[in-house]
């Protein structure tokens, strides 16, 4: 990231946030650096979005700005270096050196999370999720049903169970189980819903 690259070179990053005159050979340095992440001749991009790209900050972050006096160029483009001249100290490593500050970490953490819940929120009305509570009263439901018909099913076969040879009981219990299996691994509305999208 331009901002990462600029910072790395401490004593132009240094003049630069105190608004220091640059010599030819910092300014040198600049234009290398501008011309390597496709800044514009007149050291500017085009748009919000390659601006919050080069600073490594959300969109949003850049309306913020603008709308806190950030300088914006006479055509309508951005200067990084005049943005980060306007605003240094959003921008200044903490004394640790572990990184850029808190505000611009959150930021790009607040922008993962609202990335990943549009996500979740187009597989939800997409019909790709399912809810977790629904799911977990179906399993709860299902096992009560087939607790409660293994549980009959003394009752319900020894009238039928008098009587019969060995093979016929097996057959009949055998009969019996594929009918709590076929009942109870019947589709479920929950399940249709999910498939439908």
């Amino acid at each position: 990231m331009f901002l990462d690259d600029l910072q790395a070179q401490k004593e132009l990053y240094r003049k630069i946030s105190a608004k220091k005159r640059l010599s030819k050979k910092e300014q040198d340095e600049l234009d290398k650096l501008r011309r390597l992440y496709g800044i514009g001749d007149d050291g500017t991009v085009p748009t919000q979005e390659a601006l919050a790209e080069l600073l490594g900050v959300t969109r949003h972050t850049i309306i913020r700005w603008k709308k806190d006096g950030m300088p914006i160029e006479p055509g309508g483009g951005y200067d990084p270096v005049r943005v980060l001249e306007w605003n240094a100290d959003l921008f200044d490593r903490q004394d640790d050196g572990e990184g850029v500050n808190e505000k611009v970490k959150w930021d790009v953490a607040y922008r993962k999370f609202r990335a990943k819940l549009a996500e979740l929120q187009y597989d939800r009305e997409a019909g790709k999720l399912i809810d977790l509570g629904m799911v977990k009263d179906l399993l709860i439901n299902r096992a009560v049903e087939i607790k409660k018909s293994l549980q009959s099913r003394g009752r319900r076969l020894s009238p039928r169970l008098a009587n019969k040879t060995s093979e016929e009981i097996a057959a009949m219990l055998d009969e019996d189980t594929e009918e709590i299996l076929r009942v109870y691994s019947r589709p479920n509305d929950l399940v249709k819903e999910g498939n439908d999208g």
